[in-house]
């Protein structure tokens, strides 16, 4: 018998993607705090960052986000941050 597949919500998506683009945790204490996959969790942080898939969160405002952005743009074209994917 197979297990079926868990659904997110864009918000929890949102959440995790956030909290993986601000670089204070490892995708390890990421993953069993948030009880996913570290791969799932780097895939999410990737779209997010791209800007392919907006996942959107109520409390939190576009300031952040752009921030958050800016602050890893800058990061990875002056070179202090290794591989941003």
């Amino acid at each position: 018998m197979s297990r079926k597949r868990k659904v997110h919500s864009a918000e929890f998506k949102a959440k995790v993607a956030m909290e993986a683009a601000k670089w204070v945790r490892t995708l390890s204490e990421l993953s069993s705090m948030f009880k996913v996959h570290p791969t799932v969790i780097s895939n999410w942080r990737r779209q997010w960052l791209k800007g392919g898939r907006v996942y959107s969160v109520k409390d939190s405002g576009s300031t952040f986000v752009s921030t958050i952005r800016s602050v890893l743009i800058l990061r990875t074209a002056t070179g202090l941050l290794g591989r941003c994917t």
